[in-house]
């Protein structure tokens, strides 16, 4: 955590415009646990203002749901392929906790590899590249 907390208070020093990515998939979501949603809610109390968590899911348990709306991430980036069992389900609760808390954010982008739609590329914001 100290590291984390050294570069989020070196990327907000420098612009709070500054895009982070916390990046879990598989095993990492197990050994990082509830420390997770820590990470994620210390770069929004930091005053960064695009924070991104991207990851299969792999973490995403019951609580998840209200520790990412606690945590005030603004965008969650699932990649698709290979995601955790019932990540649509996860999503889709949600996304209707926010909806019913009257809030904008977490987003939910699904990712994909490779070209998608026929030739473009979307990213991990959910824009074309």
């Amino acid at each position: 955590m100290a590291l984390w907390k050294r570069l989020i208070d070196d990327a907000t020093a420098r612009d709070r415009a500054t895009p982070v990515t916390a990046v879990f998939f598989g095993g990492a979501n197990l050994i990082t646990g509830y420390r997770l949603y820590y990470l994620l809610r210390y770069a929004k109390r930091a005053g960064l203002s695009d924070v991104t968590l991207l990851t299969d899911g792999g973490f995403w348990i019951d609580e998840a749901t209200a520790w990412l709306m606690e945590s005030d991430v603004d965008r969650i980036a699932v990649v698709t392929a290979g995601a955790a069992a019932g990540i649509e389900d996860r999503i889709a609760s949600l996304e209707s906790a926010r909806e019913a808390a009257g809030r904008l954010r977490p987003g939910v982008v699904r990712v994909s590899s490779g070209d998608v739609y026929g030739g473009r590329t979307i990213n991990w914001r959910g824009e074309e590249s």
